[in-house]
């Protein structure tokens, strides 16, 4: 059982007391394991391939004035609404979580030919 930093045996008696912990003094110099890997440099067919892929995306956090924009955007539009064949239970595009093919309604045999 430990109490206060120390195990204490069934008899009463406290484990480690006098002892020194083995990291007593020494400061926290721990790396991540792929810090300084390096790459070397790219193929210019390979650069162009993953500037392609990245144009228009946004990289970074969100600034409070983008967060209004999209909020003012999204007012008002409603959700799709699905519903589940197995169970009818009518909700938005998070129900693939828990209905559809994960749906508890779902017949058993159907589970087998699936």
């Amino acid at each position: 059982m430990l109490l206060n930093g120390q195990y204490r045996l069934p008899n009463g008696k406290k484990k480690f007391r006098n002892t020194i912990p083995w990291n007593k003094g020494l400061t926290q110099s721990y790396n991540a394991w792929n810090k300084g890997i390096k790459m070397g440099p790219q193929r210019p067919e390979h650069t162009a391939k993953v500037a392609k892929a990245n144009k228009g995306k946004h990289f970074g956090p969100r600034t409070a004035e983008s967060r209004i924009k999209q909020s003012i955007a999204n007012k008002g539009k409603a959700q799709a609404k699905i519903t589940c064949p197995h169970c009818g239970k009518v909700g938005g595009t998070t129900m693939h979580r828990w209905h559809f093919d994960n749906c508890k309604s779902r017949p058993a045999a159907e589970e087998v030919a699936a």
